[in-house]
């Protein structure tokens, strides 16, 4: 609603703030406040609750790198969190076999992430972004979310896939870009050899 930077723009902002008053006046009146953050919990403690809820599993993060009771170490575990959002399981690291079953999906989100940055730049450069900034806007809220509250390497790799689709539109982007150019390079190519022929 509000990444669009046409003349709508206002109606949007009003239409925003109508929503997001009529969605807290529910959540108050509802007493889901108090649901999800425990009654007298902050925010960083519910945080602190969930992320020590899915330690209680197997696979799980290492968690004491950083001291997340405050928000300067929350905010400091958040590339740690990222990275094992985006990462893990690392292929072959695993000793189930769940996660060893990982590994093949692994091996090839490695080998396109890439082509995933190629399709960003092919984007941003052909200013497609503007188009892509909503998936962009949820992508990144996504990963920060759950790199944040999941402490637990399984859930991760289930949790990463809500944000997947954003990465293959970028892969399919490269992808794309690169056969035109191939094509085209096989086009002047076969001309030429024709004009040599001639």
């Amino acid at each position: 609603m509000l990444l669009g930077l046409d003349r709508h723009l206002f109606r949007r902002l009003m239409l925003f703030a109508l929503v997001a008053t009529v969605v807290l006046f529910v959540a108050q009146q509802s007493d889901a406040t108090s649901a999800i953050f425990g009654g007298n919990q902050t925010a960083l403690d519910r945080f602190n609750e969930l992320r020590e809820a899915y330690s209680d599993a197997g696979s799980v993060v290492r968690t004491n790198l950083v001291d997340t009771s405050t928000p300067l170490g929350l905010l400091l575990w958040l590339p740690i969190g990222l990275a094992y959002f985006f990462f893990a399981p690392l292929p072959f690291s695993g000793s189930s076999a769940i996660s060893l079953a990982a590994t093949p999906e692994m091996l090839v989100w490695y080998w396109l992430l890439p082509s995933a940055a190629r399709g960003f730049r092919i984007a941003r450069r052909n200013n497609q972004l503007r188009a892509l900034s909503p998936l962009l806007l949820y992508a990144m809220v996504s990963a920060i979310g759950w790199s944040i509250v999941i402490t637990n390497v399984g859930s991760m790799f289930r949790y990463r896939g809500q944000i997947l689709f954003f990465a293959i539109i970028l892969i399919a982007i490269d992808q794309v870009t690169r056969r035109e150019q191939r094509e085209r390079r096989q086009a002047v190519e076969l001309e030429r050899l024709a004009q040599v022929a001639k």
